[in-house]
């Protein structure tokens, strides 16, 4: 049908189809158990143990036998042990021992050591080794001890790490005793701060953690000692003070 002018009428547009309501239904809880999810995991994330999905990246190229499964093998060890892999190698840490094992279980390095509380750190090819709060500290490299270190009495280890390019850094308390500050090593089983995810972004960022004694922490009302916010904050200043190009480039 044409109008006197020889072109056609506009067509009515046809009705908008409204969505299946099972459709609709089913993507309502969906995005219910993603948003329960998601609060679930931030919730627990502490509780929660990822590292399975690490040490497959890390021993997926593992040799292995006809039947297609990882070579086994056995070494001297609890649960409370500290383990690293270094280049496809194993190193297994405990208080008195430090192993480092091929993937076939050959071991390379076996040494004797006595520390409290043993902290492992890796870089590349390089694993580092010390006691937190204690004296001691082991570089390896190559698969053998490259680099040791005692330090004197009345010192301790904070931290130590090394970078990829090898260099490494150690915190003591000299400078804290420097400066009259009262400090004490904190290791925990547990917990975390901002700390942890900061050191971990992009290629590493060096991260000091001072902690401030804190009575009833996480409620209404916690109760800490004026004197101990004052010496954490000439700390932090002393320690930003004292930190030049050359030792930043350390990192």
């Amino acid at each position: 049908m044409e109008d006197i002018n020889g072109s056609r009428p506009n067509a009515a547009p046809k009705p908008k189809k409204r969505p299946n309501r099972f459709v609709r239904f089913l993507a309502f809880l969906v995005t219910l158990a993603l948003m329960v999810g998601a609060v679930a995991l931030v919730a627990n994330y502490d509780k929660l143990n990822f590292d399975f999905i690490k040490r497959w990246f890390s021993y997926r190229t593992l040799a292995r036998n006809d039947s297609g499964q990882a070579e086994s093998f056995h070494f001297v060890g609890d649960s409370s042990n500290a383990f690293a892999v270094v280049d496809g190698d194993l190193l297994v840490c405990s208080p008195n021992t430090i192993r480092l094992y091929s993937g076939s279980g050959q071991a390379f390095v076996d040494q004797a050591v006595s520390m409290t509380n043993p902290v492992v750190s890796t870089a590349g090819g390089t694993a580092l080794v010390y006691d937190a709060g204690g004296r001691e500290l082991f570089v390896y490299s190559g698969r053998e001890e490259v680099f040791s270190l005692t330090q004197e009495d009345g010192q301790a280890l904070l931290s130590a790490d090394v970078n990829q390019n090898g260099w490494l850094d150690e915190s003591v308390e000299d400078l804290a005793e420097e400066l009259g500050i009262p400090v004490q090593e904190s290791v925990r089983t547990g917990g975390s701060t901002n700390g942890a995810p900061i050191h971990l972004s992009n290629q590493g960022v060096p991260v000091i953690v001072i902690g401030i004694p804190v009575r009833y922490i996480h409620t209404h009302y916690g109760i800490a000692a004026h004197s101990d916010v004052e010496n954490a904050a000439q700390l932090a200043a002393a320690i930003l003070e004292r930190m030049d190009a050359a030792q930043i480039s350390r990192f």
